[in-house]
């Protein structure tokens, strides 16, 4: 198809994006779709290898290179913020961690939208749809036991488990079920509470993208790659299409235009294309088609922090295999051969964890935040806080390559702390400035002392201290000055940026676009990706992107006939 007109334009291949293209151009009548990349095909073997998952975003060529502000509550610091270029997106360039979260995220989603099509059971049927599941071998099963109707079959999505574990991860596991911590051997169930075993989307060795769900894809899907668009063209207030950053003739969307680049970059093209606050943008002299004030804010992420602890009983082959030069390489060769060895076990199996906490409840800071945002942190599915184990520690900072540890990330859930995405140049290819104001809402300091608190209480436990010789990097004690220091200087992003083009009902001044995923005051342009989420997700959200995504698509095809 080499003309330029189109039922749908989707700009961005993450997530969201794959999934509204593989199932807009799957559908009856056979619309016409242009998917339209910025970034290169991604065909890369080494970007598939399971176990260099933590190496992903080091790769210059699949990741944009984006930093954040210096983060006046976090010590000044800056901090690196990969995000994925190329087909698959940030599914390319993530630790693959695969949770669909808190079954009441969803029904809150729902809520504050007004449409029950956000909702945990029509949400639920969508990860079905979108994924194939591989479950634990059996000798894992006391950790891992699936449900069968939480789970899919025939999505083009792999997702599961390696045929082999890290041998020291039973172990782990065994001490929180003896300290008393709720084992949970489905954690998506919609019930993420407790602790279990993250499935990745990943099997057989080799990572999963977003890019998998375009395989075999029909005549009336375009991909296009390397193509970064700078702008949505307007007549008067319709989107008819996009202007990419070669110049050439614009490609046209006979329907809608559909936004769906990200947290970052979405806003960035909204703004550029004259959507956002109207003195942001006549600021850096950009003409104003619709002035949308909250356009870049809302920005929010999760926060965490590695503690690591050196091992008693030195069981763990990691030491041995990563102070062995030609050991890595034999398991390249290997991986190469038939996706199996190194390169499919270490790292590839991480211990996860959700949990509540009654103290944060009784707080005076959780007492001051909105009655309805105090009602939605109470439900029953969920957590305050996240701890999950056997993530590749960045080797340094005095630690010996075949020392045994344990390396644990604490991850900090529902933070009320909201920055913003800021121009800092009418060129549209300069990045946005990255603002989260990290920690500057005081709940999230209530939540670190918190989590910080349990969290010493379970490893000052004697089941836990029996199997450490020392910890390497942990604070030095469960006091609020010794937790919020330690926090202070090692927090660092999980990557998780969403909620700067937020969807909302059309009375909500914050809102930008509605439970249509149709961008106010404008006509034919829409976004669908992880920047349109009304709250901070208590997951990994890969999987929430795929399945807005797919909304999106099922609402399309609803809504125009196909």
């Amino acid at each position: 198809m080499d003309h330029k007109d189109f039922d749908f334009i989707i700009i961005g291949a993450g997530p969201a994006g794959c999934a509204l293209a593989a199932i807009l151009a799957r559908a009856r009548t056979h619309p016409s779709v242009l998917l339209l990349e910025a970034g290169c095909e991604n065909t890369n073997l080494s970007l598939r290898i399971d176990g260099e998952r933590q190496f992903a975003s080091a790769n210059k060529a699949v990741d944009w290179g984006y930093s954040t502000v210096p983060q006046e509550h976090l010590g000044g610091r800056t901090f690196p913020y990969p995000r994925g270029k190329g087909l698959g997106g940030s599914s390319v360039v993530n630790y693959e961690a695969f949770t669909v979260g808190p079954k009441d995220d969803y029904d809150e989603w729902a809520e504050r939208v007004g449409d029950p099509d956000f909702s945990w059971k029509r949400m639920q049927t969508r990860f079905r749809r979108l994924e194939t599941y591989h479950g634990p071998p059996k000798a894992y099963q006391k950790y891992v036991n699936p449900h069968e109707h939480n789970h899919g079959q025939h999505g083009d999505l792999q997702v599961g488990f390696p045929p082999t574990w890290e041998k020291d991860l039973p172990e782990l596991l065994d001490i929180f079920e003896k300290i008393g911590v709720e084992m949970n051997d489905d954690i998506n169930s919609g019930n993420p509470i407790g602790m279990g075993v993250s499935p990745n989307s990943a099997f057989n060795g080799t990572r999963s993208t977003a890019a998998d769900l375009l395989q075999n894809a029909p005549p009336n899907l375009v991909i296009k790659t390397d193509t970064p668009v700078t702008k949505v063209i307007f007549k008067d207030s319709t989107a008819l299409g996009v202007e990419t950053e070669d110049k050439k003739s614009p490609d046209l969307a006979s329907k809608d235009v559909i936004l769906s680049a990200g947290a970052f970059d979405t806003p960035k093209i909204l703004m550029h294309s004259g959507i956002g606050p109207a003195d942001e943008l006549q600021n850096h002299g950009i003409p104003v088609v619709h002035d949308l004030p909250f356009v870049g804010k809302n920005l929010r992420d999760h926060l965490g922090c590695f503690t690591l602890f050196k091992r008693a009983n030195e069981t763990s082959d990691r030491g041995e295999y990563f102070s062995n030069p030609s050991a890595i390489e034999a398991a390249k060769e290997q991986w190469l051969k038939d996706r199996t060895g190194p390169l499919s076990l270490f790292g590839c199996t991480m211990g996860m964890g959700f949990f509540k906490s009654d103290s944060i409840y009784s707080s005076k800071e959780f007492c001051e935040l909105p009655k309805e945002q105090q009602r939605h942190l109470r439900q029953e599915t969920v957590p305050v806080w996240e701890a999950f184990s056997h993530l590749l520690f960045p080797q340094g900072r005095g630690l010996e390559p075949t020392q045994d540890y344990w390396a644990l990330l604490i991850v900090l859930l529902n933070l009320q702390s909201t920055g913003e995405v800021r121009l800092q140049s009418s060129d549209p290819a300069v990045p946005l400035l990255y603002d989260f104001e990290y920690l500057s809402h005081p709940y999230d300091q209530r939540i670190a002392i918190e989590a910080g608190r349990a969290y010493m209480g379970l490893i000052n436990s004697s089941e836990f201290q029996n199997a450490i010789k020392e910890p390497f990097l942990a604070p030095k004690s469960e006091s609020q000055e010794d937790i919020m220091a330690f926090f202070k200087g090692m927090l660092n992003p999980v990557y998780h940026a969403m909620g700067t083009v937020k969807m909302g009902k059309k009375e909500d001044p914050e809102t930008c676009v509605d439970n249509t995923f149709s961008v106010q005051g404008v006509k034919n342009l829409r976004v669908a990706d992880m920047s349109i989420a009304p709250l901070l997700f208590n997951n990994h959200p890969q999987s929430t992107a795929y399945v807005t995504g797919m909304t999106l698509a099922d609402k399309l095809i609803d809504e125009y006939k196909l």
